[in-house]
């Protein structure tokens, strides 16, 4: 794992490019390839003049969810144990069933399904905590 210092973590701040789709489909090999001297650096990905994405190296997003997680609170105990329950019904269900009217890749599918829900609904309702406390995006502190 590397570490960084505080000068690292400033650079994060400057260190943005703007680029388009169509420029990074020809340099995306070296743009990766810099990362690893430049971790810092992201690229903010324009498609006709408008944000769409960014590309950081995994050292800057692996800083960034660390970020993230420390700045959002727990999750409630109701999100945990309605996720609880739901494993625990389909660890159940998936014993009790027999082999001849269930699947496995039918069940597999059916657990996954279920979770997705429940994280979807997880994702709301951070994205709703995220956009009540979410700083101005044209603000930069520096």
């Amino acid at each position: 794992m590397v570490e960084h210092d505080s000068a690292s973590t400033a650079r994060l701040e400057d260190e943005l490019e703007y680029t388009s789709v169509t420029a990074l489909r020809g340099k995306l090999l070296a743009v990766v390839d810099s990362f690893r001297k430049t971790p810092a650096k992201r690229y903010l990905i324009t498609k006709h003049g408008q944000p769409q994405a960014v590309l950081m190296s995994f050292e800057t997003y692996r800083l960034l969810k660390r970020a993230v997680a420390r700045s959002l609170p727990p999750p409630s105990g109701t999100d945990a144990l309605e996720l609880g329950d739901a494993i625990a019904r389909l660890r159940s269900d998936r014993e009790a069933a027999s082999p001849q009217t269930l699947t496995a890749e039918k069940k597999t599918k059916e657990m996954v399904d279920e979770i997705r829900r429940h994280l979807d609904r997880l994702e709301t309702a951070l994205n709703k905590h995220a956009s009540s406390t979410q700083l101005d995006p044209n603000q930069t502190s520096r």
